[in-house]
């Protein structure tokens, strides 16, 4: 989608800071990034839609403008989004396996552009913050596969307040997400963090040859297929458990090194 082309009287500077706003929470979407074995919690993702991204572009410069290149390698869709907003050109990709997506090589494809917009977009700070949103448990609803209505409240209430809810800890069944040493069980960032590797070991695999296998079997299995996890895995707490497991143990005390954030 591209807006009009329309001369903006706006710094880029101006643009910026209308763009690095964060989103009012009432539009802040949740969706399970793991689900305990119980089924009646999970971790919440937040998320926005790529609706509210095109309004925040069009208030803050009328003459934004996007386009997309898809390419389909080795059974993936990768897409390039190139965006420019105040006369300034940034790109990003996304990508999507055919295979999450049924099959279907156009659900995919849309799957990816949608990543390589909102990742583009945090290049002009625009959704950035959202990798920031601490990942806390919540009660789950398996089956509408959505959070009730009260957990949505609780979690939205933490945006705006910057507290964690008072039950965001993981459930004693909670595969691997290791607590932060707080009590709460929370996974600050981007979900990029350390655990032992006992708990990311212990993580599901959802998709591809070894769906509903974990890390920690598929290890043994075939490690270059955890090493292609490490490095192409959309869930960013898959990517980084895999590459953590791709790593030696750290001694006591010393810290584990941190993963980009995924934009």
């Amino acid at each position: 989608m591209s807006s009009a082309n329309t001369q903006n009287p706006k710094t880029f500077d101006a643009i910026l800071a209308e763009l690095a706003k964060p989103f009012d929470p009432a539009v802040v979407e949740f969706k399970p990034g793991a689900v305990a074995k119980s089924s009646n919690r999970a971790l919440a993702l937040a998320y926005v839609d790529a609706r509210a991204y095109e309004t925040r572009l069009d208030e803050a410069d009328p003459a934004w403008s996007n386009a997309y290149l898809r390419e389909y390698p080795e059974g993936r869709v990768v897409v390039t989004c190139t965006l420019t907003v105040g006369g300034v050109t940034r790109q990003a990709i996304g990508e999507c396996l055919v295979a999450t997506a049924n099959g279907a090589e156009e659900n995919a494809a849309t799957s990816a552009e949608a990543q390589a917009f909102k990742r583009t977009c945090a290049k002009f700070s625009l959704g950035r913050y959202l990798y920031s949103v601490p990942q806390v448990w919540a009660d789950y609803d398996p089956a509408r596969r959505a959070f009730p209505p009260a957990a949505l409240d609780a979690l939205r209430e933490m945006l705006r307040t910057g507290k964690l809810p008072t039950n965001g800890g993981a459930p004693a069944d909670a595969q691997g997400h290791a607590g932060n040493g707080g009590g709460n069980g929370a996974n600050t960032g981007n979900g990029n963090g350390s655990a032992a590797h006992g708990d990311l070991a212990a993580m599901e695999v959802k998709f591809g040859k070894f769906k509903g296998q974990t890390l920690g079997q598929v290890l043994a299995q075939d490690p270059s297929y955890v090493k292609w996890l490490s490095e192409n895995a959309q869930f960013a707490p898959l990517k980084a458990a895999a590459a953590a497991l791709l790593t030696p143990a750290l001694p006591a005390g010393v810290p584990a090194p941190t993963a980009d954030a995924p934009f």
